[in-house]
């Protein structure tokens, strides 16, 4: 059970289901009402203190896991605005090149696209922020009984010699506080007996 009287709060993730977590974390009490979301969930989260959701990607935002929808609606909140810090939505050279080429898909170039727009847009005064970071790392979890900071690793990206970028740190760290950490990087699967499993990625074949 999550403690939502935290004012801040960081999602580790660069998914879809990283935006939903910090989507539903700022969404107006009758937005939630709206949707199949269970009463007892509703209720905390109508209660919920929590003003401003970072979310951490340790790569760029080429690399980011969002759809283009998903990533469209965070921007249409209606009591939340999308920020983007200075340069964090700026694609490196890798990057750039990587989405140039044939091997790119057109779902990373518009989400590039749509990154952009956002870090360009003036922020509307919102009473809610979802903070989006790129090239971070969360290395620990920083307080006194109760966490109260992340500090995270600054990243910058680099080839990693089999075809592909992987992000490096660079030996610079960040503090990023938060009173409310959660966790949205995938999983891993459980085999199951007679059905093939890929133990290396923890997946069903």
């Amino acid at each position: 059970e999550y403690d939502l009287s935290a004012r801040q709060a960081v999602v580790i993730g660069n998914g879809n289901v990283a935006i939903d977590v910090a989507r539903m974390l700022v969404l107006h009490p009758d937005e939630v009402r709206a949707t199949d979301t269970a009463d007892h969930a509703m209720e905390a989260l109508a209660a919920s203190k929590v003003e401003e959701v970072t979310l951490l990607g340790r790569r760029g935002p080429a690399q980011a896991a969002f759809t283009n929808p998903e990533l469209r609606e965070l921007g249409e909140l209606t009591r939340a605005d999308v920020i983007i810090p200075a340069g964090e939505a700026t694609v490196d050279p890798l990057s750039a090149a990587w989405l140039e080429s044939e091997a790119s898909d057109i779902t990373s170039r518009r989400n590039v696209e749509i990154l952009q727009t956002y870090a360009e847009r003036e922020a509307s005064g919102h009473s809610h922020r979802i903070v989006l970071r790129f090239l971070r790392s969360p290395i620990a979890l920083l307080g006194d009984g109760r966490v109260e900071a992340v500090r995270v690793s600054v990243n910058r990206i680099e080839d990693n010699g089999r075809g592909g970028l992987s992000a490096v740190p660079t030996g610079v760290e960040e503090e990023i506080p938060a009173g409310l950490v959660i966790r949205s990087i995938g999983y891993r699967g459980i085999p199951v007996a007679g059905i093939p499993f890929d133990e290396r990625r923890g997946l069903i074949r």
